[in-house]
């Protein structure tokens, strides 16, 4: 099995009565991107958005090679391990690890370690897997 070339790992919460600053005392960390339901923010083309739902996310470091058991574990370091604080959200809020895999050939994998998807389990995380084609040009 190959291994994939890079890879973009994001812990996320989402929810219409996500409050970011709530989450952000209950994880006892900053997030990378917060908004809330309604909040209207510009693109990086300057184009308004009106955000459809709260959301909370942390983006783990890129790997390159591609190291997704790594980077969540990086993610999970950095929130709080308080499974009644894990439970309150996912029970209010959907919750995943958004992880964005690039191929370097046509047959890349992966495996995680069942520690790792106990502690997902345990928190009430899903895992999101978006796997990507290698380019036809070479370019990462």
């Amino acid at each position: 099995m190959g291994q994939f070339n890079h890879s973009a790992t994001t812990l996320r919460l989402f929810g219409e009565t996500l409050d970011p600053s709530e989450v952000t005392i209950l994880l006892g960390c900053q997030p990378s991107v917060a908004k809330r339901m309604g909040e209207v923010t510009r693109d990086s083309s300057g184009r308004e958005r009106i955000a459809k739902y709260g959301q909370w996310r942390l983006e783990a470091v890129a790997a390159k090679p591609g190291d997704i058991e790594s980077q969540i574990r990086d993610l999970l370091g950095q929130v709080s391990d308080d499974m009644e604080v894990w439970k309150r959200l996912s029970e209010n809020f959907d919750i995943d690890i958004f992880c964005g895999l690039f191929m370097h050939t046509v047959n890349d994998g992966l495996s995680l370690s069942s520690e790792l998807m106990r502690m997902l389990g345990q928190r009430g995380i899903s895992l999101s897997l978006d796997v990507y084609e290698p380019m036809e040009n070479g370019e990462d």
